[in-house]
């Protein structure tokens, strides 16, 4: 009953009246059978307060027991690594992260882990052990749902290594391969962006209205807009720049509004509307 309603109030976001039940719990039957249960629930309590410090000795006192379940020992596993990268502990993450590929190969989670680990690679510039890291996560998950993502990474890895060529292959096939992937919008205007820097305006400008008919998500629509203004800016079409500009505004990103409301007043000014060009540097 304790464990039931520990079990509920974590359901229902109450993570510290579900951390009471569960002590209590701990208390009054140290040795039963959902002990290690308890612990662990009471680990992602803290964990989702954001008190990393206790839920790693949480999930360690998992880790630290004799229980037999050893799929709750994996996930504390998991759960452990994330709570040093969450801590700021990036490299005791990779540690972590890198043990539980050893004691844990064939495991769902470890697609996770892969894709992780690539990730940080990636933004660490270690750039031929992110790639290790996806092209493992694809020849051991090739049917798993981060296969997309880890293709499309992949295909920023190209560009890292100035390889523009191959990224455009990557994203093709990504496209061709994973159609209704989530990730067909991001896909779409990395491939614009690379086709811009080969000086292909116009092609960019067809992926970036493919964004528009085809991607439902408001801030990946804002950003195709900023690119199709940047391509009528750039070509001195500044009525047309404004009113793509104009379409992008709206992000809850201040940064990414304040850059369009300073775009809109470039081109204000670039045709010698002045007024108009000092009301939009006075709205950033």
């Amino acid at each position: 009953a304790y464990y039931q309603i520990g079990l509920i109030y974590f359901r229902q976001g109450r993570f510290g009246q579900a951390q009471e039940s569960l002590e209590a719990l701990i208390k009054q039957t140290p040795k039963g059978s959902l002990h290690a249960m308890a612990n662990f629930l009471k680990a992602c309590a803290y964990y989702n307060k954001e008190e990393y410090g206790k839920a790693l000795g949480s999930f360690n006192d998992v880790l630290g027991s004799s229980l037999s379940d050893s799929d709750l020992k994996m996930r504390a596993q998991y759960q452990k690594a994330h709570c040093f990268y969450q801590m700021g502990k990036k490299a005791k993450a990779k540690k972590e992260f890198t043990r539980f590929l050893q004691s844990y190969p064939d495991a769902d989670l470890a697609s996770d882990v892969l894709f992780w680990l690539g990730q940080f690679y990636y933004h660490e510039k270690e750039f031929s052990q992110a790639q290790e890291s996806f092209a493992q996560l694809l020849e051991r998950f090739p049917q798993g749902e981060l296969a997309d993502d880890a293709i499309f990474w992949q295909a920023k890895l190209a560009l890292a290594d100035e390889n523009s060529e191959l990224a455009l292959n990557k994203l093709k096939h990504l496209k061709k391969a994973y159609s209704n992937s989530g990730i067909i919008a991001e896909a779409l205007l990395l491939e614009g962006d690379i086709l811009m820097q080969q000086g292909d305006s116009e092609g960019a400008d067809e992926l970036y209205k493919l964004v528009l008919a085809e991607s439902p998500q408001a801030e990946f629509a804002r950003l195709a807009h900023q690119k199709r203004a940047q391509i009528n800016q750039k070509n001195k079409r500044y009525i047309q720049a404004i009113a793509e500009y104009t379409k992008a505004l709206g992000s809850q990103s201040s940064d990414f509004s304040a850059q369009i409301q300073f775009s809109i007043a470039e081109c204000w000014y670039a045709q010698g509307e002045l007024s108009q060009a000092l009301d939009s540097y006075l709205k950033v």
